[in-house]
Protein backbone atom coordinates (compact mmCIF):
# COMPACT_ATOMS: atom_id res chain seq x y z
CA UNK A 1 0.00 0.00 0.00
CA UNK A 2 3.07 2.28 0.78
CA UNK A 3 3.84 2.17 -2.92
CA UNK A 4 0.71 4.37 -4.04
CA UNK A 5 -0.69 1.81 -6.81
CA UNK A 6 -4.25 2.86 -6.15
CA UNK A 7 -2.80 6.44 -6.30
CA UNK A 8 -1.34 6.01 -10.22
CA UNK A 9 -4.62 3.88 -10.92
CA UNK A 10 -7.01 6.73 -10.41
CA UNK A 11 -4.28 9.28 -12.20
CA UNK A 12 -4.01 6.73 -14.96
CA UNK A 13 -8.00 7.11 -15.23
CA UNK A 14 -7.63 10.74 -15.74
CA UNK A 15 -5.84 10.60 -18.67
CA UNK A 16 -8.21 8.44 -21.11
CA UNK A 17 -7.41 10.14 -24.37
CA UNK A 18 -3.86 9.93 -23.65
CA UNK A 19 -1.62 6.85 -25.59
CA UNK A 20 -0.57 5.65 -22.81
CA UNK A 21 -0.15 1.73 -21.14
CA UNK A 22 1.20 0.70 -17.57
CA UNK A 23 2.60 -2.40 -16.66
CA UNK A 24 2.40 -2.48 -12.57
CA UNK A 25 5.05 -4.99 -11.29
CA UNK A 26 5.26 -6.02 -7.57
CA UNK A 27 3.55 -8.61 -5.76
CA UNK A 28 0.35 -9.04 -5.38
CA UNK A 29 0.83 -11.42 -2.40
CA UNK A 30 2.72 -9.54 -0.19
CA UNK A 31 -0.11 -7.10 0.62
CA UNK A 32 -3.38 -9.26 -0.90
CA UNK A 33 -6.43 -7.50 0.43
CA UNK A 34 -4.73 -4.04 -0.77
CA UNK A 35 -3.52 -6.01 -4.48
CA UNK A 36 -6.98 -6.96 -5.15
CA UNK A 37 -8.33 -3.75 -3.82
CA UNK A 38 -6.36 -2.24 -7.03
CA UNK A 39 -7.58 -4.96 -9.50
CA UNK A 40 -10.65 -4.54 -8.61
CA UNK A 41 -10.12 0.03 -9.16
CA UNK A 42 -8.40 -1.34 -12.83
CA UNK A 43 -11.31 -3.34 -13.32
CA UNK A 44 -13.84 -0.44 -12.44
CA UNK A 45 -12.37 2.63 -13.83
CA UNK A 46 -12.53 0.44 -16.76
CA UNK A 47 -8.38 0.24 -17.73
CA UNK A 48 -7.69 -3.47 -17.73
CA UNK A 49 -7.04 -3.01 -21.30
CA UNK A 50 -4.72 -0.50 -20.36
CA UNK A 51 -2.46 -1.95 -17.08
CA UNK A 52 -1.07 -4.87 -16.53
CA UNK A 53 0.12 -6.72 -13.12
CA UNK A 54 2.13 -9.52 -13.85
CA UNK A 55 3.23 -9.83 -10.10
CA UNK A 56 6.75 -10.22 -9.15
CA UNK A 57 9.80 -10.36 -11.55
CA UNK A 58 13.02 -11.67 -12.11
CA UNK A 59 16.03 -9.61 -12.65
CA UNK A 60 15.81 -10.36 -16.66
CA UNK A 61 12.17 -9.81 -16.95
CA UNK A 62 12.71 -6.44 -14.94
CA UNK A 63 15.74 -5.37 -17.50
CA UNK A 64 13.98 -6.20 -20.25
CA UNK A 65 10.72 -3.95 -18.99
CA UNK A 66 13.02 -1.25 -17.91
CA UNK A 67 14.74 -0.96 -21.33
CA UNK A 68 11.54 -1.09 -23.03
CA UNK A 69 9.70 1.76 -21.14
CA UNK A 70 9.79 5.52 -21.49
CA UNK A 71 8.64 6.63 -17.64
CA UNK A 72 9.04 5.28 -14.44
CA UNK A 73 6.40 6.28 -12.16
CA UNK A 74 5.96 5.18 -8.54
CA UNK A 75 3.59 6.78 -6.65
CA UNK A 76 4.77 6.16 -3.17
CA UNK A 77 3.63 7.72 -0.06
CA UNK A 78 7.29 7.44 1.78
CA UNK A 79 10.47 5.80 0.58
CA UNK A 80 13.48 5.43 2.72
CA UNK A 81 15.98 5.43 -0.32
CA UNK A 82 14.04 4.24 -3.42
CA UNK A 83 16.43 1.86 -4.73
CA UNK A 84 13.96 1.05 -7.65
CA UNK A 85 14.08 5.17 -8.36
CA UNK A 86 18.14 4.24 -8.93
CA UNK A 87 17.61 1.48 -11.03
CA UNK A 88 15.38 3.70 -13.52
CA UNK A 89 17.93 6.35 -13.06
CA UNK A 90 20.43 4.41 -14.31
CA UNK A 91 18.86 3.42 -17.10
CA UNK A 92 18.06 6.66 -18.13
CA UNK A 93 14.29 6.49 -17.47
CA UNK A 94 12.45 10.15 -16.17
CA UNK A 95 10.88 9.39 -12.98
CA UNK A 96 7.75 10.45 -12.31
CA UNK A 97 7.39 9.85 -8.14
CA UNK A 98 6.27 12.17 -5.41
CA UNK A 99 7.84 13.82 -2.42
CA UNK A 100 7.47 11.39 -0.13
CA UNK A 101 10.88 10.48 2.34
CA UNK A 102 14.11 10.64 0.33
CA UNK A 103 12.40 10.14 -3.29
CA UNK A 104 14.09 14.13 -3.35
CA UNK A 105 16.86 13.13 -2.43
CA UNK A 106 17.24 10.25 -4.91
CA UNK A 107 15.56 11.80 -7.82
CA UNK A 108 16.70 15.35 -8.81
CA UNK A 109 14.75 17.92 -10.56
CA UNK A 110 16.73 17.47 -13.90
CA UNK A 111 15.60 13.56 -13.60
CA UNK A 112 12.35 13.61 -12.53
CA UNK A 113 8.97 15.33 -11.45
CA UNK A 114 8.18 15.12 -8.08
CA UNK A 115 4.61 15.16 -7.16
CA UNK A 116 3.03 15.60 -3.34
CA UNK A 117 2.41 11.45 -2.14
CA UNK A 118 -1.26 10.88 -2.45
CA UNK A 119 -2.08 13.64 -4.95
CA UNK A 120 -3.39 11.98 -7.66
CA UNK A 121 -4.41 15.01 -9.54
CA UNK A 122 -0.87 16.03 -9.51
CA UNK A 123 0.60 12.66 -10.85
CA UNK A 124 -2.33 12.69 -13.74
CA UNK A 125 -0.66 16.30 -14.65
CA UNK A 126 2.63 15.09 -14.93
CA UNK A 127 1.85 12.47 -16.52
CA UNK A 128 0.05 14.47 -19.28
CA UNK A 129 2.74 16.94 -19.59
CA UNK A 130 5.05 13.85 -20.50
CA UNK A 131 2.85 12.12 -22.94
CA UNK A 132 1.40 14.85 -24.57
CA UNK A 133 2.99 15.40 -28.02
CA UNK A 134 5.58 16.92 -28.84
CA UNK A 135 6.19 19.15 -26.19
CA UNK A 136 5.92 15.90 -23.90
CA UNK A 137 8.48 14.00 -26.37
CA UNK A 138 10.75 16.57 -25.64
CA UNK A 139 10.44 16.82 -21.89
CA UNK A 140 10.68 12.98 -21.65
CA UNK A 141 13.77 13.23 -23.67
CA UNK A 142 15.40 16.26 -21.56
CA UNK A 143 14.49 14.14 -18.61
CA UNK A 144 15.92 10.90 -19.47
CA UNK A 145 18.88 13.38 -20.63
CA UNK A 146 19.09 14.02 -16.92
CA UNK A 147 18.22 10.93 -15.54
CA UNK A 148 21.12 8.87 -17.64
CA UNK A 149 23.61 12.02 -16.22
CA UNK A 150 22.61 11.55 -12.73
CA UNK A 151 22.17 7.62 -13.00
CA UNK A 152 26.18 7.18 -13.76
CA UNK A 153 26.68 9.43 -10.90
CA UNK A 154 25.48 6.88 -8.26
CA UNK A 155 27.43 4.54 -6.45
CA UNK A 156 27.39 0.91 -7.88
CA UNK A 157 26.94 -2.06 -5.58
CA UNK A 158 30.82 -1.78 -5.53
CA UNK A 159 30.77 1.25 -4.40
CA UNK A 160 28.73 0.83 -1.72
CA UNK A 161 30.12 -2.25 -0.14
CA UNK A 162 34.12 -0.66 -0.17
CA UNK A 163 32.38 2.70 1.79
CA UNK A 164 30.38 0.28 3.98
CA UNK A 165 33.91 -1.60 4.59
CA UNK A 166 35.62 1.71 5.18
CA UNK A 167 33.19 2.43 7.78
CA UNK A 168 33.21 -0.61 9.59
CA UNK A 169 37.00 -0.50 9.99
CA UNK A 170 37.15 3.14 11.14
CA UNK A 171 34.62 2.56 13.57
CA UNK A 172 36.90 -0.61 14.81
CA UNK A 173 39.77 1.30 14.87
CA UNK A 174 37.80 4.12 17.10
CA UNK A 175 37.55 1.01 20.27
Amino acid sequence: PRKGQDVLVRALARIPALPWSCLCAGSLTHAPEFAVSVLELARALDLEDRIDFPGELGAPELDTLYHSASIFVLATHYEGYGMVLAEALVRGLPVVSTHGGAVPDTVPSEAGVLVPPGDEQSLAAALHDLLSGPEGDARRAELAKGASRHGRSLPTWADAARAFERAVLEFSSDE
